[in-house]
């Protein structure tokens, strides 16, 4: 009782100190208190570098902590020991532009109110214990250039509003535990240089709508459970110079159109 006392009033010193008045206002609300449930969830304290956080100094000056006309922008907070869960309120910080989670502790699932934070142009939360499915609302970040969720657990289908992210230039997916078809949906994201869907348990053909993505240069689709043929339409990737398919189950001939893929090593 005595530590969620003390904790109260962190949060109203902050409350009292830095939002006064909306003309004096240093940080939003909203985005200070989704950040102190943050620091709450991961284990703040643990934190190799937790500098200013949870103290009544701006949060301008919090680790990993970017602001820009009183709302937080930029959230890099890779590689320093988070160590729980995010909390649903992570989808308060509106106004991200980049959220770097990578490279810790993170368990429990991606909150669905990561949707809210469609100004994001990089997610990366790669490198961390995450699981259950990838959640569809993940399709409104159309202004995403880069998308890592590699190296988790996560499960489930890839969702097919992963479609309607066509600023891409990175997906990573791989090292999980995906399963399920490659939506056709994924043909969208036509500026994407790099595609890595590896090691994971995905079924069902590899589809042909893969032969839209035109600026392909790296594709690697390997130790999955996919069949069927290589699709004919795989040699309009004329980009590719890195292409991996093995650890699979394909079948059929391969399609004379691989022959169009002189960049291939």
């Amino acid at each position: 009782m005595k530590t969620k006392s003390i904790l109260l009033s962190i949060v109203f010193a902050i409350a009292a100190n830095l939002f006064t008045t909306p003309s004096k206002a240093q940080v939003n609300v909203n985005d200070s208190l989704a950040l102190v449930d943050l620091y709450n969830s991961t284990n703040g304290p643990k934190w190799s570098w937790n500098t200013n956080w949870l103290t009544t100094n701006p949060v301008s000056t919090w680790y990993g902590v970017t602001v820009e006309d009183t709302r937080v922008t930029y959230l890099n907070l890779g590689g320093i020991h988070l160590n729980g869960t995010i909390p649903s309120s992570v989808g308060n910080l509106v106004m991200l532009v980049e959220c770097h989670l990578d490279v810790n502790q993170l368990t429990g699932t991606i909150p669905a109110s990561i949707g809210n934070l469609v100004n994001l142009t990089w997610l990366a939360l790669s490198f961390n214990k995450l699981s259950g499915a990838i959640p569809s609302s993940i399709g409104n970040l159309v202004k995403l250039n880069n998308l890592r969720l590699e190296f988790n657990q996560l499960s489930g289908s890839i969702p097919s509003s992963i479609g309607n992210l066509v600023q891409l230039k990175i997906l990573g997916l791989s090292n999980n535990q995906l399963s399920g078809a490659i939506p056709s949906s994924i043909g969208n994201l036509v500026r994407l240089p790099e595609l890595d869907l590896s090691i994971n348990q995905l079924s069902s053909s590899i589809p042909s709508a893969i032969g839209n993505l035109v600026n392909l240069e790296q594709l690697d689709l390997s130790e999955n459970q996919l069949s069927g043929s290589i699709p004919a339409s795989i040699g309009k990737l004329v980009k590719l110079w890195f292409l991996v398919l093995g650890g699979n189950q394909l079948s059929g001939p391969i399609p004379s159109s691989i022959g169009n893929l002189v960049k291939l090593d």
